[in-house]
Formats: C-alpha cells, structure tokens, sequence
C-alpha cells in the first residue's frame, strides 16, 4: 500500500477550488494513472465575508489498488525537467501542463476526519499550489493592498517554513480575479514566482529557505483584467509569456489604458532566462493584441527534439526552439479572442 497527499486550496469566499495530489494510492474509486486529477469548482457567488484568508487542507490516506481502466488522452511525453519526481506538481496544472497524475489511484470523495492538517493562509488567490519534494510553495495577494506573499508550506506537517511579503500598487482587475492569479515554478532548487502590476513585470527566483536568488523587471503591463500568465522551468531554463492588451482595443471597448493619453503599446514578447542567474537567454518580440494569460507547454517532435508551445491571440500556436527562441512554426489569428486556456499536448 502507498500514501498519497491530498491539498487543496480556496479563497474565502469559496468561488473557486484547486485539489492536488502529489504521490501514489491505492483506494478503489474507478481512476487509474494518467487520468486528469487537478480540476476547478466554481462555487456560486456568496456575499463577501471580512475574512482574507484562504484554507489549505492535507490529508493522507492509505488504500488499496483498483483494476485498471481507460487512461485520459492527454499525454505528458515531454516533461519539462526530466530529473523531477513522478509525484511532484512542479508548475500550474502539473507535469507539462496536462493535469495528468502518476499516482495509482485518485479519490473522488473524503471527509473532514481525513484531514491531515488545516492550515489559514494570507490574502486572497486564484492560482495553484506547487509541490517539489517536501515543500509546497503558493502565492496569495492582499485585496486591499495588493501586496503579495510567497508562502512555502511543509507537506507533511503543514507547517509554515517562510513567507515572504512585497509591496505592490492596487490595480484595475476582472470582478473574478485577485493580486494571487499566477502559480509558480518549482524545482529541488526553489521557487520562481511572477506578477504584474501597470508599473513591472516581476519575475523572481527564491532558494528553499525563501531567499531572493535573482529578481527582473520586466517592463510595464497593460491589460483590463490583471495578469494569469506563469512561467515554467524547463531543464536550466524559466520560461515566461508576457502578452498584453493592445491600448487602442482597450479604448474601443471604453476602458482607458493605465498610461493614458498615452496610447503607446506595451512590449510583448516570449522570453527564456538561466534559470540559476536569472540572465535573459532569449527574448522573441510578439504582437500586442489582445492580453494572453496562457501557460507554455513542451511537445516533443517526430524526431525527437523538443520545442515549447505558445498560444496567444495575435499568431495562435506557436512552435519555439527551448535553446534559441527561434520560431519553428506559427499560426495566425487561429483566435478571435484573449487566450485564457493554455495549451496541452495530446498524442501527435
């Protein structure tokens, strides 16, 4: 029999829920390996309660295996990090983006005596926890500040190892977003985090004990309804998008940009950097459309090199060199719309 760790995460006023399992189990609950475990509630809107906090459960379970059955159709043939553990969730949706779990088995159901431990978090957040080894490490934002907290939780015992805080300005968002939207990047090395705020871009790397490694500034952003893009890490790389929203779309619609009268577009680009130094390795300048809040993926090609998969609004999907940024393929306006979902790699 194998333990198997269950979290899960929720803002306070329970719109949205996040479950992660991050080992292997046995309970006989009709789901085998390689079928979608991490998925999103939405819960109907309730009035707002003065409590800024969110709830992070972990549960352990010991059960039995089950026979097999159909597997889902995504596949995680490309992993970003080769070297990672099957039972790790290192990045937003898991391993290569697919939500696809290793673990034996996957319960649909459990109650409150099966928590292993409840812990209340800072602030509010709409993005996933991340889980590397013993360490869980999570973003949430301040409504009225918009200060955000990199949290770093121990898996077993859900103790609080750090937090760290940063200051930020408040900002126009989505009625159904927060200053927490993005997830993090995971490694045996730490953690990457990214926000954005009309004045920066941040994209920053922790150590294990929650020490600033390397930070940039990526520039301003601009878009109505906040940023949701996160980066990856991908073998002795980060990984991020950065796709903004087009000023003159943004006034169209009767929404003025933050910079105006300023009508000059932002910068958007796709942009690879070391993942130890923080050194911009790559940089591929993009069209500023429409705001993309997709999450790269890996695709592993017919003859065995890999390439990352972008979408966005301006092109649509994009093939792109991991070691050279060059693009290898590229659709064009394949999208009318800003690309909120992000890409996942079935079969060829």
């Amino acid at each position: 029999m194998n333990l198997m760790k269950t979290c899960m995460e929720f803002d306070s006023n329970n719109r949205m829920l996040t479950h992660c399992f991050n080992t292997a189990s046995g309970k006989p609950t009709g789901l085998q390996p390689n079928h979608v475990f991490s998925f999103k509630i939405r819960w109907p809107k309730v009035p707002e309660v003065d409590l800024s906090v969110w709830v992070l459960f972990a549960v352990t379970l010991v059960f039995t295996a089950i026979s097999s059955v159909t597997e889902a159709t995504a596949s995680d043939n490309s992993k970003e990090n080769p070297a990672a553990h099957d039972t790790d969730w290192p990045r937003f949706r898991g391993p290569n983006g697919t939500g696809i779990s290793h673990a034996d088995t996957v319960p649909l159901t459990w109650t409150a005596k099966d928590y292993n431990w409840i812990l209340d978090l800072p602030g509010h957040g709409h993005g996933s926890p991340v889980v590397v080894g013993d360490r869980l490490y999570l973003i949430s934002g301040e409504p009225d500040t918009a200060e955000r907290s990199v949290v770093c939780v121990h898996v077993n015992r859900g103790d609080i190892l750090w937090k760290r805080n940063f200051s930020s300005k408040p900002h126009r968002l989505h009625h159904a977003n927060s200053y927490g939207s993005t997830t993090p990047a995971a490694d045996a090395n730490g953690v990457v985090v990214t926000w954005s705020d009309p004045e920066k871009i941040l994209l920053m790397a922790l150590d294990r004990k929650g020490k600033t490694v390397w930070q940039k500034n990526l520039g301003p952003y601009q878009a109505i309804n906040g940023a949701g893009t996160s980066p990856i890490i991908v073998d002795d790389l980060v990984v991020l998008m950065n796709v903004q929203m087009d000023p003159e779309f943004m006034i169209s619609i009767g929404v003025l940009p933050q910079n105006y009268p300023n009508r000059t577009a932002h910068d958007s680009f796709l942009l690879a950097v070391d993942r130890k130094s923080g050194e911009i390795r790559w940089q591929v300048k993009r069209e500023t459309y429409l705001a993309g809040y997709a999450t790269p993926c890996v695709r592993t090609t017919d003859n065995g090199d890999r390439e990352l998969i972008f979408l966005d609004s301006a092109y649509g999907l994009a093939g792109v060199d991991i070691q050279t940024g060059e693009i290898n393929w590229q659709t064009s306006r394949l999208l009318p719309s800003r690309t909120v979902a992000s890409p996942v790699v079935a079969g060829d």
